[in-house]
């Protein structure tokens, strides 16, 4: 098996038989480790996006694709372009540019061949923002809460929220979110769309 490791000096992921890894010694700061282990585990995920690696390509969605397949991707992406802006990899620009051209285009293509037949789709997983609203009606009665907050950001990004998640995280650890994804109306011009 191999395994990937990222070496900060020379800003690089390289490739690693496990028999060659050791683990961390124990007088090492576990809080201070804890943090570096996942930066680098982060690291390592945006290389292999960005090389565009079988099995990271292997996930992306094509033109045939169910909404739910793109709706978990656009999840993904908004972690990986987080990673990109909030880390160290401004090496990566360009690959994740076009990497992202390409999730367009074929994001495009779908749209064309899909997007009209998601109004039609139950409001039991919203697919659509006009779902959203039933769903949390349907919450409600079902499970006889009487507190519920459903905060709209408009013109907020899904990576803006990603970096806004994990900072409201580390406020609170005890908040309770649940999130999920939707398609706006076409246009998504505020007037239009919610």
């Amino acid at each position: 098996m191999v395994c990937r490791v990222w070496l900060p000096n020379q800003d690089a992921v390289v490739r690693v038989p496990r028999s060659a890894l050791r683990p961390l010694s124990a007088d090492l700061q576990p809080e201070i480790e804890a943090g570096r282990v996942a930066y680098v585990a982060a690291a390592a995920k945006v290389a292999e996006v960005l090389e565009g690696s079988t099995s990271a390509t292997k996930e992306l969605p094509t033109a045939n694709a169910r909404h739910s397949d793109w709706t978990a991707l656009a999840m993904k992406w908004a972690e990986l372009i987080s990673l990109v802006h909030c880390g160290n990899h401004s090496g990566n620009d360009l690959r994740l540019k076009e990497t992202g051209k390409r999730l367009n285009a074929t994001f495009a293509d779908w749209l064309t061949d899909h997007y009209s037949s998601l109004i039609n789709l139950p409001p039991t997983q919203p697919a659509m923002l006009h779902h959203v609203a039933r769903r949390l009606a349907r919450d409600i009665e079902d499970g006889g809460s009487h507190r519920m907050a459903l905060i709209v950001v408009d013109g907020l990004a899904l990576d803006q929220w990603v970096t806004i998640r994990g900072l409201l995280q580390k406020q609170d650890a005890d908040l309770v979110m649940r999130e999920s994804a939707t398609f706006a109306w076409i246009p998504t011009l505020t007037s239009v769309s919610r």
